[in-house]
Parts: structure tokens; sequence; C-alpha cells
């Protein structure tokens, strides 16, 4: 737990009136969806997920996903499920079921805006019927038994694209830093 807290961001990596939502247990608590691939044998030894919200009760949210595995082999097999398309079928069933309406997902591969280990960076616009898009963008990075996952989402133009690029930067020393 100690190396994932070790490189994940904290208040004092944004700048002024980003605020830092009350932890929650990561363990188990992310969505399913019916694309997501079978992880049940990759074992986790640490994880945080630390989420912060924009100025003035933004929008937009940043997330700081660490994982540490027992293995670098497990890690690299989480590494692989990390594909576009199932990427992309996930968010529309997810969104579908937390707007009650079909959700159509644009995805973007993008170039990633660090060097590392392993990197990958996809950009998506999601959009129900009706409704504001909705940007989410992702970078990853990994190292050894380490995989980080960045991410800002809100609805669109609620934060700069840009605005990844140096917490990324920042996440990947950490990463080369600590990881093994």
């Amino acid at each position: 737990m100690r190396l994932a807290r070790s490189i994940a961001l904290t208040r004092a990596d944004f700048a002024a009136g980003w605020t830092q939502e009350a932890s929650s247990s990561s363990s188990g608590g992310d969505a399913d969806c019916s694309a997501q691939p079978d992880e049940s044998k990759l074992i986790e030894t640490g994880s945080v997920d630390p989420t912060f919200d924009s100025p003035n009760g933004g929008a937009a949210t940043v997330d700081s996903e660490v994982d540490v595995y027992q293995t670098k082999a497990m890690a690299l097999a989480d590494w692989r499920t990390a594909q576009l398309r199932t990427l992309r079928s996930c968010l529309a069933e997810l969104f579908a079921k937390t707007t009650a309406t079909k959700v159509t997902v644009t995805a973007v591969t993008r170039p990633a805006p660090v060097h590392a280990e392993r990197a990958l960076a996809f950009s998506f616009e999601l959009t129900a019927k009706g409704g504001t898009p909705y940007d989410i963008d992702l970078v990853a990075v990994g190292k050894g038994r380490t995989t980080v996952l960045l991410s800002a989402a809100g609805p669109k133009g609620s934060y700069a694209r840009l605005l990844l690029t140096p917490l990324a930067r920042l996440l990947a020393q950490r990463l080369a830093a600590h990881a093994s």
C-alpha cells in the first residue's frame, strides 16, 4: 500500500481551488460491464484511487488510480486488457445504465504524453440523447508490478485536455523512482 500511496496524486499536486474527494475503499468498488475481462486471478498487493474535483464546485474530476500487483506478469496481464474497443463498450454500457438511455461513445487513441516502460492514452466523448456531451481522457503508465491510470472526466469543455500532461509526467517520474 505504501508504494501505491508514494506514487498517487495528492492535493499538493494541483493548483489552488482543487479539492480531494473523501476517501472510499477501492477494493471491489469498480463498476462491472459485460465486456470486462476476468481479472480474478490477478492479485493486487496495494491500490489507491484518489479523486480530485475542479475549482468552484467544478464539474470536472481527475483521478489517479495506482495498482500494485503481486508480480510483473500480473501487471502485464492487467495491462493487456486496456483495449480501446473494450473500454468504449464498457463506457457505453455503464453510462447507459446511469442515464437510462442509449449512449454513443466516440473513442480516439492519443500519443501518450510521457515515456515509461508502458504508456498509452485514450480520449472518449459520450453522448446521450438530449444530453450534454461528456469527455473522458485516460493516460496509463506502468513499470514492473505497478500500473497507474490517470483520468480526467466532465461535461464537454469543463477541463482542458492539456491538464493531464503535467500530472502524467509527475506520475511517470514517481513511478520511475519508486516502482520495481
